[in-house]
């Protein structure tokens, strides 16, 4: 009978759909006198298992490690206790190598030279391994955020399990987009976290650091939602040649739920004019693999809005949307006058009334040492949400809150660092 693929191989599989081999997997057994709690305290386990969880080596040497397949061949740095070990790829634009974490423990990493939707990288990680006999028992414990010295951020996220021989493993998974290369990075043992971390957290600063940034502007903000970790913004601006700008916005959520995870990416490219007024804007959505939102609205005289997984259209009148540069401009001015009235914008939020648009007033409320607070309130037919941020000098979103029904989400930037 054929053995199964290990975990680790099917991750990367899933995830990136590249032909990996097999490699073993770091697991403990369990033995008669369960006393180690894992699992956020849902599971008991052998006592053995706390000096697995306990092994790191933070004594790994420092290689260098050319990524010919990736576009502009970056070199990288990356601690290993042996040189990385390069694999062949199945598509252009893809590294895939392993590094090693111990004697008999590796990572895997796939640098790719296109961006990753961060959130359906896990997801399609664990949906092929949620359909293997392999794992008996599943638990997500709240992802995490990293970022080390240089201040680049990590979504970080753990799978443990057992297996149905009684082994207890952990999967860890670190992903991000690193000057829009998508780095995704795995280890299965129950052990090495910090050794992990600091490997990942070291391949994606070398990363930043060795090639130019394509966007004028890039900035990340920390999401929690009701208090827990769940995922990471990302917003950048490029300009054309023909000085128009282009505003891009990528949300990431992760929302594990014991042995399941729920998965969201948003992604919103907004076009605008070198005076501010919209040109075109397009929001798209996926949730658990499955794509939920692609609209689009075209500015000018009479803004459209074109639902193009419906195949439908509507003519929004003759005011097209506000931009979100508007919005930016605007709290730079208030912010220069020292006040002013609460302002009305028309605004599109396809999550609140995908049909139509929404009004904002948006009002400041104070300013301290450099920074403004604003509140904002949207009405929408469904419902009202709040809002508070905190306002850099240069207009942008140092950190804000959010609420509507029984629901909170804030918003902290981690980079750059205020």
């Amino acid at each position: 009978m054929r053995a199964s693929p290990p975990l680790l191989s099917l991750m990367m599989l899933a995830t990136l759909a590249s032909c990996i081999g097999g490699r073993e997997s770091r697991r403990v057994e369990l033995g008669e006198e369960e006393s180690y709690v894992v699992a956020e305290g849902r599971w008991r386990v052998a006592a053995g298992v706390a000096e697995a969880v306990a092994r790191e080596r933070p004594d790994l040497p420092l290689h260098e490690l050319t990524l010919r397949d990736v576009e502009g061949a970056p070199v990288v740095s990356i601690p290993s206790l042996r040189p990385p070990q390069m694999n062949p790829a199945p598509n252009e634009g893809i590294a895939y190598f392993e590094v090693a974490l111990d004697e008999q423990l590796n990572a895997e990493c796939v640098v790719r030279s296109s961006r990753l939707d961060l959130a359906q990288a896990f997801h399609r990680a664990h949906k092929e391994l949620a359909s293997r006999p392999a794992l008996e028992r599943r638990h997500f414990p709240e992802p995490a955020l990293h970022h080390g010295p240089d201040g680049w951020p990590l979504v970080m996220l753990r799978l443990e399990y057992l297996t149905p021989d009684r082994a207890y493993g952990t999967l860890r998974m670190a992903a991000t987009n690193v000057n829009d290369r998508g780095v995704f990075c795995t280890a299965d043992s129950p052990g090495y976290a910090r050794t992990f971390e600091h490997v990942v957290d070291t391949l994606v600063q070398s990363l930043a650091r060795g090639a130019a940034d394509p966007a004028q502007r890039r900035s990340f903000h920390a999401i929690k939602l009701n208090g827990a970790v769940a995922g990471l913004a990302e917003d950048m601006t490029k300009q054309r040649d023909d000085g128009s700008l282009v505003d891009m916005s990528f949300v990431a959520l992760l929302l594990p739920r014991g042995d399941e995870l729920r998965a969201v990416d948003e992604v919103s490219v907004e076009v605008t004019a070198p005076d501010g007024e919209l040109v075109t804007l397009r929001v798209m959505q996926q949730v658990d693999g499955v794509m939920t939102r692609d609209v689009s609205i075209s500015g000018g005289r009479h803004a459209t809005l074109e639902d193009r997984l419906g195949d439908a259209r509507a003519d929004l009148g003759s005011v097209p949307p506000a931009s979100g540069r508007a919005l930016r401009t605007h709290y730079q001015d208030v912010m220069q006058r020292g006040g002013g009235p609460p302002r009305v914008f028309l605004r599109y939020y396809p999550g609140l009334d995908g049909a139509g648009l929404t009004e904002e007033t948006v009002e400041l409320k104070g300013q301290e040492g450099g920074a403004a607070h604003f509140s904002s309130v949207i009405r929408s037919p469904r419902e009202v949400v709040q809002s508070s941020y905190d306002i850099g000098a240069d207009g942008e979103r140092l950190r804000g809150m959010v609420t509507w029904g029984a629901s909170t989400l804030t918003l902290e930037r981690v980079l750059p660092l205020p």
